[in-house]
């Protein structure tokens, strides 16, 4: 028996070696009862002036849907609460207020820190998760999940948005509000306390780290990441993304590389899978043994 663990052993390691070997990591809701979450549109840190933030939003909702465990408000409703209430979200008191309003668990707040289309492609991301109730979550062990208290103050003073259009309410998502009364205006700050959801969940995830009480004006999650399409573990991760997924277009995980929008979609995917992982929502680690081409 000794013999045939270690044979199998040494097979899986030649063939990850040889490159012969696909990792995919499956990942869940590290917190059960956060359910309902809204993404803001990103904001533009980099130094590329033509940056949509909405994109990188549209990206992210998409990929966060795919995790089990998660309902996500479309952006488009978001956009339109924080446009109906002239909210900025450049500090906590707006993202609270959002998620009031959108009657959500938690506000995605993202920026493009860095970015370059062109090939090798490089974008930076920084995401911070707001909620205006208390939980417990296992702490992020790892050095991109310690949040950036100055982050909010980093950002500009207001998200620009394309044309407004109405929107329709989220389904399932009911009651919600996106607009403000026209006695009071719009909510300018966050009234509540830590103390005004006294809900405490205990997280059962798997993994490394502490149960921490969260302090609502700080983030719940954090995670920043810069993607370089000249990494070969960036790369190497790139392909077994694409080949996991079936994508059978010309071109295979190459073309990644240099379609912009699939490269955004990935990033937005590693973001998601890592932060969730580091804050104990792995569900499952699958080695898939795929036979390439060396060149």
């Amino acid at each position: 028996m000794r013999a045939l663990i270690g044979l199998t052993g040494f097979l899986f390691l030649g063939a990850m070696q040889l490159g012969c070997v696909a990792v995919r990591i499956d990942v869940a809701n590290p917190i059960p009862e956060m359910k309902t979450v809204a993404v803001a549109p990103f904001f533009n840190l980099s130094q590329e002036r033509a940056v949509d933030g909405r994109r990188f939003a549209l990206a992210y909702y998409s990929e966060l849907q795919k995790v089990k465990g998660f309902k996500v408000v479309p952006v488009g409703v978001v956009e339109q609460a924080i446009f109906d209430n002239q909210l900025e979200l450049s500090n906590p008191d707006d993202v609270l207020a959002l998620a009031q309003l959108l009657n959500v668990d938690a506000v995605v707040v993202g920026a493009v820190t860095d970015y370059e289309s062109y090939y090798p492609p490089r974008i930076g991301l920084q995401v911070s998760w707001y909620s205006p109730k208390s939980w417990s979550i296992q702490a992020g062990d790892c050095a991109p999940c310690q949040p950036d208290k100055n982050f909010l103050q980093s950002l500009p003073r207001r998200i620009q948005f394309r044309a407004q259009s109405p929107v329709p309410d989220p389904i399932g998502l009911e009651p919600t509000t996106v607009s403000s009364d026209p006695q009071t205006g719009p909510p300018s700050a966050y009234t509540g306390s830590s103390n005004e959801y006294p809900m405490v969940i205990e997280s059962s995830a798997i993994g490394a780290g502490t149960n921490v009480q969260t302090d609502p004006r700080q983030p719940v999650m954090s995670y920043t990441r810069l993607f370089d399409g000249a990494d070969a573990d960036l790369v190497a991760k790139l392909r077994d993304y694409v080949e996991l997924n079936g994508d059978l277009r010309s071109g295979g995980w190459e073309a990644y590389l240099h379609r912009s929008e699939d490269f955004i979609r990935f990033t937005a995917h590693v973001v998601i899978v890592e932060m969730l992982t580091a804050h104990g929502g792995e569900v499952q680690r699958r080695y898939v043994f795929k036979k390439r081409n060396h060149r």
